[in-house]
């Protein structure tokens, strides 16, 4: 995918990547990243970031769409 591709998705609301609940993988294994600076690409408007940073960690997201911020 790049990056028209997922401008395109946002644009045409074609995001069902998107989860409304927080990744139960991260959930069940963010005790691995404590201390850490978690990066996360593409991030849309996941929930994850809001919850790893009320756990304690330094969360940087970047995404390219104005619609997914």
């Amino acid at each position: 995918m790049d990056n028209n591709d997922w401008l395109q998705r946002w644009e045409n609301a074609k995001t069902e990547f998107h989860q409304p609940e927080v990744n139960e993988y991260l959930i069940k294994h963010w005790d691995r990243l404590a201390g850490s600076t978690v990066f996360i690409p593409l991030c849309g408007k996941t929930l994850d970031i809001l919850w790893l940073a009320n756990k304690g960690l330094r969360v940087i997201g970047i995404e390219i769409s104005d619609i997914a911020i």
